[in-house]
């Protein structure tokens, strides 16, 4: 236990994936299964809602805010499912022991606590937005000035191509940006017990002095994600070619068209589960060995931590002592 670089939280995640692989997937079935029947009972109370309110929906303002509202709910309900993780995980650094059903219940507790945050960072994210809609406005009318006198120019074109691609990849900056100072809140929340505040401050100290570093690892770690999925894509469309050459030397008649749709539909569910239940959770137990090691960087949170498993040890042989005693009598 110490501070670690880039390639071992790595690896430490990898195995605490496999140490707690059970309850993960517990969980992330658990979880979506709550999940499913809470969208089920919104959704029916939504089409109560409206069949009520027909003339409310008319009025154009009304449904744009109740969009973006809608939005930051869904927003800030689909990170809960970080909250279980955050607790699992911790497991490695903390003897209690968290099974799936708490790790679903401390989710779904956390709801307000974590909408709080969105709301938070949405607000933090309003003068990025502002600027980047002004630049989108100023850059179409442009184009569209310059596109009547280019009249379909090539170079006019690449021009805009690249435009397009760097208004893009600044865009995503931006967004890595905010997730970076945000990153730590639900961990502070979570493990610290902190309110929607004092979580965002804390991940702010926590980005603090090491944030191009930090900005760095979770790309690094989002990388690695998408190349995980990308594998185990490349790996079935490798399996699909297989057996279409298998069922083409059998004289299967079957149209490769034909084939690709059906099997893309019926691996599609194996597939997403896997994402849901086992790739998608290593992202964030990656970033909580980073909030572990920003903790033992800034605190000397690990000597805490030895100390605490020392007293408990400790503690143990105290009482094993006594009870050795106790027989001996």
């Amino acid at each position: 236990m110490g501070v670690m670089n880039l390639g071992e939280m790595m690896d430490r995640s990898i195995d605490i994936l496999k140490k707690y692989v059970t309850t993960i997937i517990m969980f992330s079935i658990g979880y979506g299964v709550v999940m499913f029947l809470g969208l089920f009972i919104l959704m029916l109370v939504g089409g109560i809602f409206a069949a009520f309110a027909v003339g409310i929906f008319e009025n154009i303002t009304f449904i744009i805010v109740m969009v973006i509202i809608l939005c930051v709910i869904v927003v800030a309900v689909s990170l809960t499912i970080n909250i279980g993780v955050i607790k699992i995980a911790s497991q490695e650094f903390f003897e209690e022991r968290i099974y799936a059903s708490a790790a679903v219940g401390a989710s779904f507790k956390s709801i307000i606590k974590v909408l709080g945050i969105t709301i938070i960072a949405l607000i933090f994210m309003l003068p990025a937005i502002a600027v980047f809609s002004a630049i989108i406005y100023f850059l179409y009318k442009g184009f569209q000035s310059y596109a009547v006198l280019m009249d379909g120019n090539l170079a006019g074109i690449i021009l805009f191509v690249i435009i397009y691609i760097v208004l893009v990849l600044s865009v995503l900056a931006v967004i890595i940006g905010y997730v970076t100072l945000f990153c730590f809140s639900l961990h502070a929340l979570t493990i610290e017990k902190k309110g929607v505040i004092s979580s965002v401050k804390r991940s702010f100290t926590l980005v603090k002095h090491n944030f191009w570093r930090v900005y760095v690892c979770l790309i690094l770690f989002g990388a690695s994600i998408y190349a995980i999925q990308y594998s185990i894509m490349s790996f079935l469309g490798l399996v699909i070619s297989i057996l279409f050459m298998i069922l083409k030397a059998l004289n299967v008649e079957q149209s490769y068209g034909t084939f690709l749709a059906m099997a893309y539909t019926y691996s599609n569910l194996p597939f997403t589960l896997i994402s849901w239940c086992i790739i998608s959770p290593v992202a964030t137990i990656m970033i909580s060995l980073l909030y572990y090691n920003q903790r033992f960087k800034k605190e000397g949170y690990d000597m805490v931590l030895r100390l605490k498993e020392i007293q408990k040890n400790q503690e143990r042989e105290q009482l094993n002592d006594s009870i050795e005693f106790n027989k001996s009598l």
